[in-house]
């Protein structure tokens, strides 16, 4: 008697294997821009620097490490007084190369080009937290790359993706971030009574502001003494 299911079974046959042939023929150059998806996911982060209200806020590459293109973004925010107060930014520089070198930060690109780090100073005016400081500006980085400054990207729209605080163990103070003159202008810009040399001199708080933004009085003193008012005032 003939198993019917082994029958079955044996007269299954595998689909034959296609034919081999020679690879495809490649473009001579390969192809690496990509304008209608984003490229990559930057990082924006932010750290405290110790004043009340106040964070720095920079931007990564999506490794994390490097300092992000931002060029064409920074060119139509920093023209749109809108943008700027929808993202909490009072204040766009550039990086300190470190706390003893009142020197600007300069990396090298892939071709060796020196680059600088962006800085963003943020104010949450009370109302919010500085992860939602940051969420704000990250979503106006987002809308102008898609919006205004796609075709600006040689390797496509960058998209944006806000990636908390970074700020180290032991919070570090604007100095850390910012030129000397920098500084000053920020100073400037959040205390009453600064405008000018004299008046910070005089200012009841001079003491308990130069130590929060330099990360110590005689720091800050020794700098403001080295200006003379006209240096200061033009910062």
């Amino acid at each position: 008697m003939t198993n019917n299911k082994s029958s079955k079974t044996s007269q299954k046959t595998s689909p034959p294997s296609p034919t081999k042939k020679g690879s495809p023929p490649r473009k001579a150059i390969i192809t690496r821009e990509n304008r209608n998806g984003a490229s990559s996911h930057l990082q924006v982060k932010f750290s405290e620097v110790g004043i009340d209200d106040f964070c720095v806020a920079k931007v990564d590459k999506a490794n994390g490490t490097d300092s992000a293109y931002m060029y064409p973004i920074n060119r139509r925010l920093n023209a749109d007084e809108a943008k700027k107060e929808r993202g909490n930014l009072v204040y766009h520089t550039f990086m300190r190369k470190s706390k003893e070198e009142d020197e600007l930060l300069e990396t090298p690109s892939q071709k060796g080009t020196l680059y600088n780090t962006d800085v963003y100073i943020l104010f949450t005016n009370g109302a919010i937290t500085f992860h939602q400081a940051a969420a704000n500006l990250t979503r106006v980085f987002n809308e102008i790359a898609r919006d205004e400054a796609k075709d600006d990207f040689k390797y496509g729209t960058p998209s944006f993706v806000n990636k908390g605080d970074c700020t180290a163990a032991i919070t570090p103070c604007l100095q850390n971030f910012l030129l000397d003159k920098d500084c000053i202008s920020v100073i400037k810009r959040i205390y009453q009574d600064t405008e000018t040399k004299e008046a910070l001199m005089e200012n009841e708080y001079r003491d308990a502001i130069l130590e929060t933004v330099f990360g110590d009085c005689d720091v800050g003193l020794k700098i403001i003494n080295a200006l003379d008012a006209q240096d200061y005032e033009d910062y």
